[in-house]
């Protein structure tokens, strides 16, 4: 009985570092993109700067060039019923197809990184 009750004050100890841990994950942002793409190199000066300001997010920058890349991007194309445009971003399960502003686009994926239901997903997975 004596290492029960040791047991459950111990997990209840450790219990808020869980909670603390599992709140703190990062959240991968994906974005397919192209070197030539005007709006591409927009959303990654404005992913490289929301970057900056945050600790819970990670960039990974998908050069369709590359032909892993460019077979994912297709995958994700397809899957979705979506035009093969660059840029294409997933966060989470969510999937935004092309770039405008700041002011539009980027306002989108700080409300994506803010909604508590956004997890981590792999493009692989998504």
């Amino acid at each position: 009985m004596k290492k029960l009750i040791i047991s459950l004050i111990l997990g209840l100890a450790l219990l808020p570092n869980t909670l603390v841990s599992a709140q703190s994950e990062t959240i991968t942002i994906n974005v397919f993109k192209r070197e030539d793409c005007k709006h591409c190199q927009e959303e990654k000066a404005f992913l490289e700067d929301l970057d900056g300001k945050r600790t819970d997010i990670e960039l990974n920058f998908l050069d369709i060039n590359e032909a892993d890349n460019k077979k994912l991007w297709e995958q994700v194309a397809e899957l979705e019923k979506i035009s093969k445009v660059t840029p294409i971003t997933t966060i989470g399960f969510n999937l935004i197809v092309g770039y405008d502003s700041a002011e539009t686009t980027g306002k989108k994926i700080i409300e994506i990184l803010d909604d508590e239901k956004t997890t981590n997903v792999s493009i692989e997975d998504f």
